[in-house]
């Protein structure tokens, strides 16, 4: 996640009126309920910067996080983060990109924002956790990279051994098939 505002805040006491650059103070404990709000510690935001970004309660998560990583300028009522919008693959093998969770992009440096999947997409799978994105569910034909029918996805997304299977999903098209087996005798 990019950084919103240059933090002036000390690093080393993180008090924000600190300006020495040789501070060798360490920091106080914080509040418990404002650490209470960040339920992940890299989404915390210092107090200084938190004057500087407006935070919001994803209603699904119950994080609080940047206003500029949720649906908030949309007409939706509930706000949610883009983690439960478009929650990120659990194959640890994708290649998607991680940032905006597009399959075609291919730069180091993204910071595009991810489009909120369908919610049908999501209640597919246990937990959103589990989610795994449409390039690792219908991969190609191994053998020659053809895309897989909608007739095929159909039967997958049928199939709860395929949905739920935790392990690297590989297929072979019907034509790829029968050309090995009949050229096996």
């Amino acid at each position: 996640m990019k950084q919103i505002c240059t933090c002036t805040t000390c690093k080393s006491c993180r008090e924000p009126t600190c300006t020495s650059p040789d501070c060798k103070q360490k920091p106080k404990a914080l509040n418990p309920k404002e650490l209470a709000m960040f339920e992940n510690k890299y989404d915390y935001v210092c107090r200084s910067c938190r004057n500087t970004t407006t935070l919001v309660k994803c209603s699904d998560c119950k994080a609080m996080v940047r206003e500029d990583r949720t649906n908030k300028s949309s007409y939706h009522k509930d706000v949610k983060c883009y983690d439960c919008l478009h929650p990120p693959c659990s194959n640890i093998a994708c290649k998607t990109c991680k940032v905006c969770r597009d399959p075609t992009c291919t730069t180091s440096d993204c910071n595009k924002k991810p489009k909120a999947l369908n919610p049908k997409e999501i209640t597919v799978f246990k937990s959103k956790a589990k989610l795994v994105c449409q390039v690792c569910l219908f991969p190609r034909c191994a053998t020659c990279n053809s895309e897989m029918s909608k007739k095929t996805k159909q039967n997958k997304r049928k199939s709860d051994a395929w949905m739920n299977s935790r392990q690297q999903r590989t297929w072979t098209c019907f034509e790829c098939e029968t050309r090995a087996n009949f050229h096996k005798k």
